[in-house]
C-alpha cells in the first residue's frame, strides 16, 4: 500500500477481499480520504485512522478489529460498518455524534449504553452480538416518528423478546421500527 502515500488528494478508496492488506500505516498521508471501504483482511489494529478527520464513511467488514479507540477522534463519521470483527466495546463511539447509520452485526457486543448518546442515529444492525437489554435505546435522545431502524434477530441469545417487550413497546411508541421480535 505504499503507493498510496503519494495520492494525498484522494478521497475515496475501497480495498475488498484484501488478505494482504495487514496494516494501515501508509493511508496516514491520505488526509483527504472522506470514504474508506476495507473487507475481508487480517487487518486489526485501526491506530493510524485516528488522523484521518475528513472521514465520513467508513467500512471494515469482515476484519478481526477489537479496539475502536483510534475512531474516537473522527467526529465527522456519518456512516460506519464494523461488521463480522471482533467488537465488545462500543465505548470509544459514544462521543460521534454525527453517525446515522451503524452497522455492527456479528461481534460481541452486549453493552449499548455508549450509544445513548448518538442523537442521530438513523439505522442500527445488531443481529448475532450478545445483547440482552436494549433500555439504553430507550433512553436515547433524538428519537422521532420513523427516524430509527433498529435490527436485531430473534435467534441471538441471549436478546429475550418477552423480558425486552416493555422496551420494544416504548420505542416502537416513538416510531422505531424494531426487526427481530
Amino acid at each position: 500500500m505504499a503507493p498510496l502515500q503519494s495520492l494525498s488528494d484522494l478521497a475515496d478508496l475501497s480495498l475488498t477481499e484484501c488478505g494482504q492488506v495487514v496494516g494501515l500505516e501508509s493511508l496516514g498521508t491520505l488526509t483527504e480520504l472522506s470514504s474508506l471501504t476495507i473487507q475481508q483482511s487480517p487487518l486489526s489494529d485501526i491506530t493510524p485512522l485516528a488522523g484521518l478527520s475528513h472521514l465520513g464513511s467508513l467500512c471494515l467488514w469482515d476484519c478481526p478489529v477489537s479496539d475502536l479507540t483510534p475512531l474516537q477522534s473522527l467526529s465527522g463519521l456519518v456512516t460506519l460498518y464494523l461488521g463480522n470483527a471482533q467488537i465488545s466495546d462500543l465505548a470509544p463511539l459514544g462521543g460521534l455524534t454525527d453517525l446515522e447509520n451503524l452497522d455492527l452485526e456479528s461481534n460481541q457486543i452486549s453493552d449499548l449504553g455508549p450509544l445513548a448518546g448518538l442523537t442521530y442515529l438513523r439505522q442500527l444492525y445488531l443481529t448475532r452480538n450478545q445483547i440482552a437489554d436494549i433500555s439504553p435505546l430507550v433512553a436515547k435522545t433524538g428519537i422521532e416518528s420513523e427516524s430509527l431502524y433498529i435490527n436485531i434477530a430473534l435467534q441471538d441469545p441471549p436478546f429475550d423478546c418477552a423480558a425486552q417487550a416493555e422496551n420494544i413497546a416504548a420505542l416502537e411508541a416513538r416510531g422505531v421500527t424494531f426487526n427481530g421480535c
